[in-house]
């Protein structure tokens, strides 16, 4: 690392504290609204993970758990863990693109609405983000020539796996590296990506088999999918009430009826290749889920002022569609950069789209978006080129055309 980009690393996390902190400041009281109310209850029970209404891989709940549930505490955790993404993907920017891109990178991801208006909420979105950063950054060092062990890849993503479930995508994707390099050292390569998440699942399957008499490892992705095949029944219908429909029905008395009720009307494959289909185009539209669930008086923060929650509910309305197009114009100018860079956020996307209704879940993407788009403008800064940005003005429009998800209005 050069002195002008540890500059650009350094400049640019801080500059993602002071917006985060002035934008805590500004919204006034944090109200926990949905899975929030889940997890901090879960903290304070004396058996955190045990099934409830759902059963969920444990390492988001460890982490609030850390804190005793302690709200403003985690909270304050997950600022500084917001922050750090911002860190670690403008390292991965600097190695990609100099000093140049780790400015456009960390900046860009600093002053985005969507992300530090999820940046102090109690949701598996935020560490989920630094994981994606992460595994960006040991990309770009192995890129560079610079030896990085399978194993490392492996550890990350079982990790990002006991977060959240649906992370399962990292390592799948991943394991695909070393098979296409090819060589004597391929199948240790993806030995060492995978057998950390299987570990870890093998393991916290026969812990839930000892302790609740289930080898269910999580039911939220089964749950998510059942959200999908209502809202394909019903596509006028909003994200909410196809949440509250399918958890109407879904009441499970007892482990063996969290699994009856994980893996029962998830709908026909060809239903949920068209849902999938139909989540590709609509994520990629304007936030819906901060600005119907957080911003209003009745949601995340009642206390804001209109002077400031009708500013951000104005610039949500494009500012991820924009970031997708900035992302766009740096794959058009990206000729140097390898597509190991590329192809994991597509699969990412992809699998996100598969298994989750709300645009907040984008968030874990943005460290990808970011840096390509980094890429994009320090490419047009340094070469003007008319075709990178007629992609990415065209990608943008497209996406804030996109007819915007029903949240819950």
């Amino acid at each position: 690392m050069t002195t002008a980009e540890w500059w650009a690393i350094g400049g640019t996390t801080v500059l993602a504290a002071i917006v985060q902190a002035t934008f805590a400041s500004a919204a006034g009281w944090t109200r926990p609204m949905g899975d929030e109310i889940e997890y901090l209850e879960r903290a304070a029970a004396d058996d955190p993970t045990a099934p409830q209404l759902f059963v969920r891989v444990p390492g988001f709940i460890w982490f609030v758990r850390a804190l005793h549930g302690h709200e403003r505490r985690t909270r304050l955790l997950q600022h500084v863990v917001a922050v750090a993404t911002v860190a670690v993907a403008a390292s991965a920017a600097a190695r990609v693109g100099g000093a140049e891109v780790a400015w456009v990178c960390g900046v860009t991801l600093a002053l985005l609405p969507d992300r530090w208006v999820l940046a102090g909420r109690i949701w598996p979105d935020v560490p989920l983000a630094l994981h994606h950063a992460i595994v960006l950054a040991l990309l770009t060092v192995a890129d560079r020539g610079t030896g990085v062990s399978p194993w490392w890849f492996g550890v990350v993503a079982a990790s990002a796996v006991v977060v959240r479930i649906d992370a399962l995508v990292l390592p799948v994707v991943l394991a695909v590296l070393p098979l296409a390099r090819g060589g004597q050292a391929a199948w240790s390569g993806v030995l060492g990506i995978l057998v950390p998440t299987v570990v870890a699942l093998v393991l916290l399957a026969l812990r839930n088999r000892r302790r609740y008499g289930l080898f269910a490892v999580d039911t939220t992705l089964a749950f998510n999918l059942r959200v999908m095949a209502r809202e394909q029944r019903d596509p006028a219908t909003t994200v909410q009430v196809a949440v509250d429909d399918v958890l109407g029905d879904w009441s499970p008395a007892s482990p063996q009826g969290a699994l009856r009720r994980a893996f029962g009307g998830v709908g026909t494959p060809a239903r949920m290749v068209v849902g999938i289909g139909h989540r590709l185009v609509s994520m990629a539209g304007a936030d819906t889920f901060a600005r119907e669930r957080l911003l209003p008086a009745s949601g995340g923060w009642p206390d804001m002022p209109s002077a400031v929650r009708r500013p951000v509910a104005a610039v949500l309305r494009i500012s991820t569609p924009a970031l997708i197009g900035a992302a766009a114009c740096g794959v058009a100018a990206g000729s140097d950069v390898t597509l190991q860079l590329l192809w994991p956020v597509v699969a990412a996307y992809v699998a996100m789209c598969a298994v989750h209704a709300r645009t907040r879940f984008r968030a874990v993407l943005f460290p990808w978006l970011a840096l390509w788009a980094g890429v994009g403008a320090v490419h047009v800064w340094r070469t003007p080129t008319v075709m990178p940005v007629a992609i990415g003005v065209a990608v943008a429009v497209a996406a804030a055309l996109v007819p915007p998800r029903r949240e819950s209005q």
